[in-house]
């Protein structure tokens, strides 16, 4: 009775462990989708860069001018 007591304690404790890594890993990542979002271009940031490309653009007369225009996009 004790060894049985004994090997479902130790079951549970192997259980509670595994868990307790598993979430501890998905924190991580969680944490890791949260620091590369913030570096993500917020959406006025975007607009702001396509009004810069679009008078780029607009000024550029050869398509070797637009096409290092098109290069400087992030």
């Amino acid at each position: 009775m004790k060894k049985q007591k004994w090997a479902l304690n130790k079951l549970h404790e192997s259980y509670r462990s595994r868990q307790i890594q598993k979430l501890e890993d998905e924190f991580k990542d969680l944490r890791k989708v949260i620091v590369d979002e913030e570096n993500y271009p917020t959406v006025d940031q975007i607009y702001e860069h396509l009004g810069q490309f679009r008078e780029l653009w607009s000024a550029a007369v050869t398509s070797e001018e637009k096409n290092r225009e098109l290069k400087k996009l992030p």
